[in-house]
């Protein structure tokens, strides 16, 4: 009965469903599609996630018998418009008798596609559900069972095992305030000094890193719950070498991950953590990424893009003691490889430090941290010498440093990379930087001067003096000191032939004053030597172009030294009164220039020049008629428009030496009132043999009476009177 009236009411509505499919269309269709499906989604919930897809056959008539809409083995066939037929098997799990043939399950072995992924997604989001509960109560075991190490154990390693399967669970664990719980455990082992098993520490530090490597905000949520003092502790030295890198890898994430987290970093008194692992050993395998980690976070601090000035933080740095265990970082990463980046950075990091006020440089200027740079600077590759070079002529800037710089033989290690790196792709750069170095130390300095002659450096400075390089401005006025720096450099001059370098520097309107100061100086010690190399003709001719084709600006500096020169040699002064160029260059100062200190030293010149003149009737008939050089003199020494006082009567004196028309003395010499002297004439045998001259006690002349013979045609009067004396003769200046 039960079975028939089912058979009877499927029957029926097998029926009206044919009937309403073929006269309403789509609406009947649509609802009957749609409760099948709803009445085999409840039967696929109740029997569970086991049923085996098989492939349905619909088949659908349309006056074609085998005629079939779909793929795989069955298809919807088409027997009659609008009339869908099941041609496939029952299923064996049909919620139809089997005894009912007559009313089959339309959808008992369709196999949609999105059937199979609901089914992974159901068991997925059951998979999700789990893990979520489970960590979920993990974090909670994580708070209870802290005092309890052996469960607290078990609690980490399964929880690490969940994140690094399931990565996914990162935003669960956060979610369920795990970061937090896992704080309040390493605090809890920091403040109340208990020592766990360092498996325990070293989890969860791993956790930490696992949350934070791969999120940004899960790095700063951590921060802004205090994580960052808490993870730094466990740096310290009195914890395992893996939790300190586990640490030191929490830092390295602060100083490179974003400028808010180096920021906290940097306020949370970072910068002490970064100089506590600079001082490790780098030899050692465990220390060594301690050690890189905390360079790159140096390194980041001094990048870092801020209000706060570098200067600021290099004062931070110097007072928590960063100079010296960075420098011994700097030697002990040179004895391993791969570590070139790395000293990169340190040279920076020294670069930004020694560019800082006085105070850091002050700091930077311990004699240890001195000696270990120069020592690094012959360890180091060209490309990272160039940066340490570049340091070390910052340090030169100051004052302060140099006699640091000069006892731990700066100098000396200098020269000998400049001689090293002289044919090196980087030897500009190396050059630059030391040849400013040595200028700044032996500038004004002697004993460093004498220093860096014995060291070598005289040659170096002579092959850029001979080029057209920048460098000349650092090197030349190195050269042209030395030659008043002592007695060993002028030997080192002489050896490298100095004087001839000083005479072509002549030539140089730029340096013409500081070599021609050097000539001096050297003349005013060594007077002979240096006056006879002088003397040889392309000397005097290198000094007197020097004189004759000077440009304004040197030419009055140039005065002063001439002066000097004149004065200390008589032999250059007669030199230069042989020069008809010279003359005109004076009178066309005297006749141009209107300043007073140019006149006066102009004319002193010229009366040292006269005054050595050997024959001074030369310089009469050259220079003492005509408008040129005694017409400038006259002027000047009838006011010349500046009326200085000095300027006119040096003035009248030089005249007297160049006026034609001398007036004449008694005995037919021709003499000024401050004319030159004439020269005195030696007497003959011939004019003292005729007369034999007594003198007596009395001052009277004896003669012997005999009267001079005819044949002379003339008679010698013997006088009476006295000889005149050597002092009554009018001499040159003498009234």
């Amino acid at each position: 009965m039960g079975s028939g009236g089912r058979s009877g009411g499927s029957s029926h509505g097998s029926e009206g469903r044919a009937t309403d499919f073929g006269t309403n269309g789509n609406v009947n269709r649509r609802g009957t599609i749609r409760s099948l499906s709803e009445r085999f989604d409840k039967y696929t919930e109740l029997s569970g996630q086991e049923v085996e897809a098989e492939d349905f056959d619909y088949e659908i008539n349309n006056n074609s018998p085998s005629s079939t809409v779909g793929s795989g083995e069955g298809g919807f066939k088409l027997e009659r418009p609008g009339l869908l037929k099941l041609n496939s098997r029952l299923s064996n799990r049909s919620w139809l008798d089997e005894d009912d043939s007559s009313d089959e399950d339309v959808f008992a072995e369709f196999d949609e596609p999105f059937a199979e992924d609901d089914l992974q997604t159901h068991i997925q989001r059951d998979k999700q559900a789990r893990l979520s509960a489970r960590v979920n109560a993990l974090v909670d075991d994580l708070s209870f069972n802290a005092a309890r190490e052996d469960r607290l154990r078990d609690v980490v390693w399964e929880l690490l095992n969940i994140i690094i399967a399931s990565p996914e669970m990162q935003i669960q664990l956060v979610s369920s305030h795990g970061m937090l719980a896992i704080l309040e455990v390493l605090e809890d082992y920091q403040s109340h000094f208990l020592y766990p098993s360092r498996e325990i520490v070293l989890q969860l530090l791993r956790i930490v890193n696992l949350l934070v490597t791969e999120n940004v905000s899960f790095l700063e949520s951590f921060c802004l719950i205090g994580g960052i003092p808490v993870v730094m502790g466990f740096t310290s030295k009195r914890f395992p070498s893996e939790c300190r890198l586990e640490a030191s890898n929490f830092i390295r994430l602060l100083c490179h991950t974003s400028v808010l987290t180096l920021q906290m970093f940097i306020s949370c008194r970072g910068l002490k953590v970064l100089v506590d692992l600079l001082d490790e050993d780098c030899s050692s395998a465990s220390q060594a990424p301690l050690v890189a980690h905390a360079l790159n976070g140096v390194s980041s601090v001094f990048d870092l893009q801020s209000p706060t000035t570098k200067n600021d933080f290099c004062r931070m740095f110097v007072r928590e003691g960063l100079l010296e265990p960075l420098s011994g970082a700097l030697l002990n990463v040179m004895a391993n490889s791969g570590m070139k980046m790395k000293i990169i950075r340190i040279l920076l990091v020294f670069s930004q430090v020694s560019q800082s006020d006085s105070y850091v440089r002050h700091a930077v200027g311990t004699r240890k941290v001195i000696r270990r740079l120069l020592r690094a600077c012959e360890l180091l590759e060209p490309e990272c010498l160039v940066l340490m070079l570049k340091a070390v002529k910052h340090l030169s800037m100051n004052i302060s440093l140099l006699d640091v710089l000069q006892n731990a033989n700066t100098i000396e290690i200098l020269v000998r990379i400049l001689e090293e790196q002289a044919s090196s792709l980087h030897s500009t750069e190396m050059s630059n930087h030391i040849f400013q170095t040595c200028f700044n130390l032996c500038r004004l300095n002697k004993s460093r001067q004498e220093e860096a002659a014995q060291a070598g450096i005289i040659p170096c400075l002579q092959r850029v003096a001979e080029t057209q390089s920048p460098l000349k401005q650092f090197a030349l006025p190195i050269l042209c000191d030395m030659a008043s720096a002592g007695k060993s450099c002028r030997m080192l001059l002489w050896q490298h032939d100095g004087l001839s370098m000083y005479l072509r520097l002549l030539e140089d309107p730029y340096f013409q004053v500081s070599a021609l100061e050097s000539i001096l100086s050297w003349l005013q010690d060594e007077p002979a030597r240096v006056e006879d190399e002088l003397m040889r003709p392309n000397a005097i001719r290198s000094v007197l172009d020097c004189f004759v084709t000077s440009k304004a600006n040197s030419f009055e500096n140039l005065l002063e030294l001439f002066l000097k020169l004149t004065r200390i040699s008589s032999r250059i002064t007669t030199a230069f009164s042989r020069s008809a160029a010279f003359f005109r260059k004076v009178a066309d100062r005297l006749g141009h220039n209107t300043k007073p200190v140019v006149r006066l030293n102009l004319l002193r010149i010229l009366k040292f020049v006269c005054d050595a003149h050997p024959n001074r009737g030369i310089l009469v008939e050259r220079y003492g008629s005509g408008g040129g050089l005694l017409g400038v003199l006259e002027s000047l020494s009838r006011g010349g428009g500046d009326g200085v006082v000095l300027i006119r009567e040096l003035a009248k004196e030089i005249i007297q030496v160049l006026r034609p028309g001398l007036k004449p003395l008694p005995g037919g010499s021709r003499v000024g009132s401050r004319g030159v002297t004439p020269k005195r004439m030696r007497r003959t045998a011939s004019e003292t043999s005729a007369v034999t001259v007594g003198v007596a006690a009395g001052g009277s002349v004896l003669t012997t009476g005999k009267k001079p013979s005819s044949s002379t045609g003339a008679s010698k009067i013997i006088s009476t009177r006295p000889k005149t004396r050597l002092k009554d003769i009018p001499w040159q200046g003498t009234q």
